[in-house]
C-alpha cells in the first residue's frame, strides 16, 4: 500500500441496498478522496496488503467487504447499470488519520536555524545548522502553543547539529523545568546529535526531555 499505517483499516459497512431498502445486488461502489473526483485506493485485508478494484462490485445480497485506508472518502453508490443512486460523503475515523500522519506532522518545523532565532509557536522539529559556532535559540511563550493551530498539541523537539553548544532560553517570565534558566544541549559528534523533547503546559511552562 502507498502510506504505511500503524493500526488496523477501518472495515467499511459491508451491507447496502437500494432506494426502495432491497439488498443492492451487482450494484457498485466508487471510492473518491474526499472532496475531489480523485479514486482513492480501498482494501481487502484489515493491513492494506491488497487493493479492491475502485468501483466494487457487490455480490447478490449486495455486500462487500471493504477496508479503508487512513484518508477521509466521499463514496457513490449505483445500481448494477451504473446509474447513481446516492452518495455518502466524509466517510473515515479521523482519529486514524491524524494517527497515521503524526510523523510527518511532528517532523514540520524550522531546520540549519542560526543563533538568535525565536522558534515559532507552529515549529514542531527544529534543528541548527552545522558549524563550531554555539548557537541560542528562544522558545516561544509557552502559552503560544496552547491551541490546536500552533503546535497541533505535539511537543517540540530542538535538535543540535553543531559542534559546539546550543543553549534554549525560555521566553520573557516562562519556566523550563521550573526554572527561568535556559537548558544547555552538548556537541554534536556524529553520528549522535542531542536533542531536547519540549512540552508546554499552554500557560508558562516548559517541561524538557534532554537526550
Amino acid at each position: 500500500m502507498a502510506n504505511s499505517v500503524p493500526l488496523a483499516l477501518l472495515q467499511f459497512p459491508g451491507y447496502f441496498t437500494d432506494l426502495d431498502g432491497n439488498p443492492l445486488a451487482g450494484g457498485l461502489l466508487q471510492f473518491y478522496l474526499a472532496g475531489t473526483t480523485t479514486p482513492e485506493p480501498i482494501y481487502a485485508d484489515v493491513n492494506g496488503d491488497a487493493e479492491l478494484s475502485n468501483p466494487v462490485v457487490l455480490d447478490t445480497s449486495g455486500f462487500a467487504q471493504i477496508f479503508l485506508g487512513p484518508v477521509l472518502y466521499d463514496v457513490v453508490v449505483y445500481d448494477s447499470l451504473m446509474v447513481q443512486l446516492y452518495s455518502i460523503e466524509g466517510v473515515g475515523d479521523p482519529g486514524q488519520i491524524v494517527f497515521a500522519g503524526l510523523g510527518n506532522i511532528q517532523t514540520q518545523g524550522s531546520k540549519n536555524v542560526a543563533t538568535g532565532y525565536t522558534i515559532l509557536s507552529t515549529d514542531n522539529f527544529v534543528t541548527t545548522a552545522t558549524g563550531a559556532t554555539a548557537v541560542t535559540l528562544q522558545l516561544p511563550s509557552a502559552a503560544s502553543r496552547s491551541t490546536a493551530n500552533n503546535g497541533n498539541g505535539l511537543p517540540l523537539i530542538v535538535q543540535n547539529y553543531t559542534s559546539n553548544t546550543c543553549t534554549i532560553e525560555p521566553d520573557g517570565a516562562d519556566t523550563i523545568n521550573n526554572d527561568t534558566a535556559g537548558i544547555v544541549l552538548a556537541a554534536a559528534a556524529n553520528p549522535v546529535y542531542h536533542h531536547a523533547t519540549f512540552y508546554s503546559d499552554g500557560a508558562s511552562a516548559w517541561y524538557a526531555i534532554t537526550g
